[in-house]
C-alpha cells in the first residue's frame, strides 16, 4: 500500500540517490554491498556523521545512539510491512504523490524488500539486508541499475529521523553510499575477510580497513627490513626475497648440519685414542699405576696442561715394563708392592693410609 503523507510531511521527504565514490574494492562490478545467509545484499541505507549532497542539502545521522532512534522510528514507521525497494523513487513520484515534472497514477513495482528487523547500525552508519526480486537481480547484473538511494525524513536542522523506504536508481547524490550488484555479483565476504586474516564474520568497514593497509609495511615488516638491511620502508616483495636470499647459505662457509656432527664424532674418537696413547706412555714410564689408569686419564681430559706439568714432575714408581709383563709384582705383608709404598713413602702417606685411599679409588 502507498504511504499517504501529508503536504507538509511530503515536503519533509527527502530522496537522495546514493553514490559511489567511495574508494572501491578491486572487486568484480566494484560491488561492495555484503551477502548475508539468505542470499540477499546487506546495502548501507545511510552514512554516519554530516552528509552533503551533491546539490548542497546537508544532512546529520550524529551518532550510535542517533542510529539506534532512527532504526526503532523506521521499524515503527514499517509497522507489520516490510520496507519497500522501489525504481527511481516512484512510490514517491510516481503514485498519487506528484513531484516536480511527475505525475502521480502510475506505478511502483518492487525491486526488493527490507525486513524492518535487519536494520542495523555500526561505525559506517545504517545497514539492511535487501531481498532482491529476480527482476531486479537480473536488471543489477545487466548494469541496468547501480545505485541506491533512500526515502527519509529529517528534522529543519538536516538531523535524520526516520528512513521511509529505498529506490534503485542510476543518477546518485549521496557520495559516502556504495554501489550495489547483483546477489550473483557479490563477493564471498566470508573468504575475503579469512584471507585478510580477519574472523569470518568481519564487518565491511573492518574489511575495507585491512585492504588499505595492503602494501603497507606493519611494524613487523619494519623489523624484518632492518634486520635484513633494507631500509624501514621496503615492500613486502624486497624483505621476502632478501629473507630467501638469507635463507641460502654459502657453502664455502657453511656446511650442514649433518657433516658437522659427523666430524665432531670422529675428532671425539681420535681425540680419545690420543688421550690413550698418552695415559699408555705414562703407564710405561712408570709414572701412572694400573689403579691409577682411570684417575689419569679424567685429569687428562680435563686438564691437559695441568696433567703435563704433574706427568713432567712425577717420579718414576715403577721400572719401566714392570707390571705390563703379566706377572703380578711383589707384595710385602702390608699389602702393597714396592713402588706403591714408595709412591705412599712420596705423599707422606703410611702404608695403612695409602691402602685405604687405594681400596677407594679402586671401587670408584
Amino acid at each position: 500500500m502507498t504511504p499517504k503523507f501529508s503536504p507538509a510531511q511530503r515536503l519533509a521527504v527527502h530522496t537522495a540517490a546514493a553514490g559511489a565514490s567511495l574508494r572501491p574494492l578491486p572487486l568484480t562490478c566494484g560491488a561492495v554491498a555484503e551477502a548475508p545467509a539468505d542470499g540477499g545484499a546487506r546495502v548501507l541505507l545511510f552514512p554516519m556523521g554530516e552528509t552533503v549532497t551533491r546539490d548542497g542539502r546537508r544532512y546529520v545521522l550524529a551518532d550510535a545512539a542517533h542510529a539506534q532512534a532512527v532504526i526503532a522510528a523506521s521499524v515503527a514507521h514499517a509497522g507489520r510491512r516490510q520496507i519497500p525497494v522501489d525504481y527511481d523513487h516512484q512510490l514517491v513520484y510516481g503514485v498519487g504523490a506528484a513531484g516536480p515534472g511527475k505525475v502521480g497514477g502510475g506505478q511502483a513495482p518492487a525491486a526488493g524488500w527490507i525486513d524492518p528487523a535487519t536494520l542495523k547500525a555500526d561505525t559506517a552508519g545504517i545497514w539492511a539486508e535487501v531481498a532482491w526480486t529476480e527482476t531486479a537481480a537480473a536488471r543489477l547484473a545487466a548494469r541496468e541499475y547501480r545505485y541506491i538511494s533512500p526515502s527519509f525524513l529529517a528534522g529543519r536542522d538536516g538531523r535524520l529521523s526516520k528512513i521511509i523506504h529505498l529506490s534503485l536508481v542510476n543518477d546518485p547524490a549521496i557520495d559516502e553510499l556504495p554501489a550495489v550488484a547483483s546477489t550473483q555479483e557479490n563477493p564471498n565476504m566470508k573468504e575475503i575477510a579469512l584471507a585478510l586474516g580477519l574472523p569470518e564474520d568481519a564487518t565491511l568497514e573492518a574489511i575495507l580497513a585491512a585492504i588499505s593497509q595492503l602494501g603497507r609495511a606493519p611494524a613487523a615488516m619494519a623489523t624484518a627490513a632492518a634486520a635484513l638491511g633494507l631500509p624501514a620502508t621496503a615492500t613486502a616483495e624486497e624483505v621476502f626475497t632478501a629473507a630467501a636470499a638469507a635463507a641460502k647459505p654459502d657453502p664455502a662457509k657453511f656446511v650442514p648440519v649433518e657433516a658437522l656432527t659427523e666430524t665432531q664424532t670422529r675428532l671425539a674418537a681420535l681425540e680419545a685414542e690420543r688421550h690413550d696413547r698418552i695415559i699408555t706412555a705414562a703407564c710405561e714410564a712408570g709414572k701412572v699405576t694400573p689403579a691409577l689408569r682411570k684417575w689419569a686419564t679424567e685429569f687428562l681430559q680435563r686438564d691437559e696442561k695441568g696433567f703435563e706439568a704433574w706427568l713432567n714432575e712425577a717420579p718414576s714408581i715403577l721400572t719401566a715394563g714392570a707390571q705390563l709383563n703379566g706377572q703380578p709384582a711383589q707384595k710385602d705383608a702390608s699389602g702393597l708392592t714396592q713402588e706403591e709404598l714408595h709412591t705412599a713413602a712420596n705423599a707422606g702417606l703410611t702404608a695403612e693410609e695409602f691402602l685405604a685411599a687405594k681400596k677407594i679409588w679402586e671401587n670408584r
